[in-house]
């Protein structure tokens, strides 16, 4: 197991259900649901997915607070 991680998270004002049904479509990592948070973690980086995110995000006119970081275990 990796000692370093990476967490992306996603939170939409609106259109929450569109945004988590995008990332289980783009990904096979873990995906955590908390409080209107959506989380995925990966030992690969993901900060591929900032970019596309915020385009989706603003073709749906949604504000999204969007936040990649590498964590340590």
């Amino acid at each position: 197991m990796s000692k370093e991680y990476f967490e992306l998270l996603i939170k939409p004002e609106d259109n929450y259900e569109l945004f988590l049904n995008l990332i289980l479509s783009l990904t096979d990592d873990a995906i955590e649901e908390n409080d209107g948070e959506i989380i995925v973690r990966s030992e690969d980086s993901l900060e591929d997915f900032q970019e596309p995110l915020e385009k989706f995000a603003k073709a749906l006119n949604t504000k999204c607070y969007i936040k990649c970081e590498k964590k340590r275990v």
